[in-house]
């Protein structure tokens, strides 16, 4: 028989920006009373199983769900079988940005190392021309904001405080899936997990209306996010979904 902590929730990973907002608001607000504990962490570090992200996620077992890129979800999940992604929840939350004085005819666009949708995305939207250049995640906005680069590709929500145009990605047919829930195996069967996950589909729902929205970004992103800002999420096609119902990612 299973211990009662691998039935259990303890612990939530949750990434900086749009895509840990839904999330946070869920265990905050609509599970308080299970005490579940969430905490922020860069997920691309999973690929090296040195990085102190991997010891702290893996060899300490404080992870039983958490948020991450595809990308990252499937490094993951190659290297501890406990873990399986459960399905997307968010896409198109990483936007191109381009500063007011940008040349598009070659430019250099600054993406996060190894999440490679983010070189694709630049691949799809400007063309064979465009440089993309990867670097540390946190280097992004400052090489972006230093002029170092015509461009960057930045959660949405950290797009609002940048000055630039939004990029939208009309040349694509489809959504880009960014992020996607990874859940331990053990969890799935527990009335705890399935009880996240119903209230997580019900925010999903709630999303849906701009103001709900409004109270969540302004809540749990910042506070000077505005009914503009949500028009330009609406305009870049960033949405929530549920993990359950949502086409499988990996």
């Amino acid at each position: 028989m299973k211990h009662v902590q691998d039935r259990e929730i303890r612990f939530v990973g949750l990434p900086d920006g749009a895509a840990g907002l839904l999330a946070n608001y869920v265990l905050t607000e609509k599970m308080p009373q299970h005490t579940i504990k969430a905490f922020q962490f860069e997920p691309y570090t999973l690929y090296d199983c040195c990085a102190s992200a991997s010891q702290y996620a893996l060899g300490s077992g404080r992870m039983d769900i958490a948020i991450m890129c595809p990308d990252a979800a499937r490094a993951l999940i190659a290297k501890d079988n406990r873990f399986a992604i459960v399905g997307p929840v968010m896409m198109n939350s990483d936007i191109i940005i381009v500063r007011p004085d940008a040349d598009l005819r070659e430019p250099v666009i600054a993406v996060s190392q190894k999440r490679i949708f983010q070189q694709e995305m630049v691949a799809h939207r400007l063309g064979d021309t465009a440089e993309a250049a990867p670097m540390m995640h946190t280097a992004v906005p400052f090489a972006y904001t230093r002029g170092v680069v015509q461009g960057a590709v930045v959660d949405i929500t950290k797009s609002f405080d940048l000055a630039g145009t939004p990029l939208g990605q009309e040349k694509r047919s489809t959504n880009i899936c960014t992020y996607v829930l990874v859940g331990k195996k053990s969890l799935h069967a527990s009335i705890q997990y399935q009880k996240f996950m119903e209230s997580y589909a019900d925010a999903v729902r709630e999303m849906a209306d701009s103001n709900r929205l409004l109270y969540v970004l302004q809540t749990y992103a910042s506070a000077h996010i505005t009914m503009g800002d949500i028009t330009t999420w609406t305009k870049m096609n960033v949405h929530y979904t549920c993990p359950l119902t949502s086409p499988r990612q990996g």
